[in-house]
């Protein structure tokens, strides 16, 4: 792959800083070396919410995060490294940031800013917890719908004392169950099906 003059990000003057503060994400702007030129509003937000300074980042390596030790962390390295030398087009992970209260979940995006390699890239950090929220919605709902189902009790409609058992077999139930609770469905035990036979014979 061909590899060209090291590059810098264009300038950020006004209307471009406005615009990467506008958007709800967490941003970067990586020099080709791997330097954070610049960060966006939510990048200072995210931080001081973190006691930390994000406008202390300016100047600092992306790729330090290589050296933690954090999966994670070296992952993010890596996907810059990656992208800044054009080994991909771009690269995603999606990661756990919890805090003590709350648990948090984002995506690192890391995009190109120039055609030629070496070259700078944006690093988005957008949080994704609504989908994550959703999910676990939804296995909640089919855990517990499973377990409905797991817990519903057959009963013969005819004699109400006999009730299915989970090997498929018919017996009695002491004390009978209540045909008219919920978690009953119904049905005709063996005893009852052979006197209906018998009778229609």
């Amino acid at each position: 792959m061909e590899q060209r003059p090291a590059s810098t990000p264009p300038p950020l003057d006004d209307q471009r800083l406005a615009l990467l503060d506008s958007i709800p994400a967490s941003i970067a702007v990586i020099d080709s070396d791997g330097t954070i030129r610049a960060v966006n509003a939510g990048w200072r937000e995210f931080a001081a919410s973190n006691a930390h300074d994000g406008e202390s980042d300016i100047g600092a390596s992306y790729l330090e995060l290589a050296q933690l030790d954090d999966d994670d962390a070296r992952d993010s390295a890596r996907g810059v490294l990656e992208v800044v030398t054009g080994a991909t087009p771009e690269f995603a992970l999606v990661y756990p940031c919890h805090s003590p209260s709350e648990q948090r979940w984002f995506e690192l995006l890391i995009v190109p800013l120039a055609a030629g390699t070496p070259r700078p890239v944006l690093a988005l950090h957008i949080r994704v917890n609504p989908l994550f929220d959703a999910d676990d919605r939804l296995r909640r709902i089919a855990g517990s719908a499973i377990g409905q189902l797991e817990g519903i009790t057959t009963v013969c409609a005819w004699c109400r004392s006999q009730h299915r058992t989970p090997a498929g077999d018919w017996a009695v139930m002491d004390p009978p169950p209540d045909p008219d609770a919920l978690h009953h469905s119904h049905g005709i035990c063996d005893d009852c099906l052979s006197n209906v036979l018998l009778d229609a014979g």
